[in-house]
């Protein structure tokens, strides 16, 4: 077990994510650490979110440690809501009221702070690169015609909603009940695209044997509560309700969930194929 030694405190590894940064846990910390100028823009990005209301963990200390730079954070909690939801399925079938509610509050936190902290210049660009586009055209040559036919359609039909702060990867395996983490692929997007995600996630998972499978499944009943809450937001907002953009923002996430998935086969064409039905045909 890989291990680090920062401030006097003893660190063990967690992951190491995309962009080179790895992710130790400590005592009630986690370490974040890697080169330099990536270290950097993560911490900027990570105090701008908290300066804007974020519900994001308080940053302890940074420092460098050798050729690399790294900051701590304190923890938001001893499990991720994927693993209470996962917990709470094994017993009862579904995600109990309490951990959804839990949830709900969350994303009610990061969402107020999204419509608060201002718009964004609109970039279709940039929301295209987030959601790996360009690469999933190049997997599916063949659809590439009809898969940005929907992408520039869907993004005219979202254009009422702002551009703001975007996540990218918003879903109860990245919320804690204290809050929100990894800001990896943050970017900007249409303003309801993150709140989407974090619930239609579930459908990208099958049960059964694959690499990855269904861990938790919200009943429809929290599914309904989730975009009446978030509907009354938004109207709060003056907006139009979000539940009017899903299957919009449901397209986006899909092209993220099913790019690059060549390391898992079966789960990749389980996804290739559920796109193709739902999208494509």
């Amino acid at each position: 077990m890989y291990t680090k030694n920062i401030e006097g405190e003893l660190y063990t590894l967690v992951k190491k994510q995309r962009s080179g940064i790895s992710v130790f846990r400590g005592d009630g910390k986690y370490l974040r650490i890697g080169p330099e100028p990536t270290i950097s823009r993560q911490l900027e990005t990570h105090r701008l979110l908290l300066d804007r209301g974020f519900p994001v963990s308080y940053i302890e200390s940074a420092g460098s440690d050798g050729a690399d730079s790294y900051y701590i954070e304190r923890s938001l909690g001893e499990k991720r809501l994927m693993d209470l939801f996962e917990e709470d399925t094994k017993m009862q079938g579904n995600p109990t009221d309490e951990h959804f509610t839990a949830f709900l509050e969350v994303v009610e936190k990061f969402l107020r702070a999204q419509i608060v902290s201002g718009t964004q210049p609109v970039d279709r660009a940039a929301f295209a690169s987030l959601i790996k586009l360009e690469r999933f055209c190049s997997e599916l040559p063949e659809y590439e015609h009809f898969i940005r036919q929907q992408f520039d359609s869907r993004m005219n039909a979202v254009a009422s909603y702002p551009f703001v702060i975007t996540h990218g990867d918003f879903n109860p395996a990245n919320l804690y009940p204290g809050g929100v983490i990894d800001f990896e692929d943050v970017s900007t997007g249409p303003l309801g695209y993150d709140i989407v995600t974090a619930v239609t996630i579930t459908d990208w998972f099958p049960p059964g044997d694959y690499e990855y499978f269904e861990r938790y499944r919200y009943t429809p009943e929290q599914f309904a509560l989730y975009f009446d809450h978030c509907d009354t937001i938004f109207r709060e907002a003056g907006y139009g309700p979000l539940s009017e953009a899903r299957e919009h923002y449901t397209f986006f996430r899909a092209v993220w969930l099913v790019v690059g998935m060549q390391k898992w086969p079966k789960l990749q064409k389980y996804r290739y194929d559920l796109f193709i039905k739902t999208y494509l045909t």
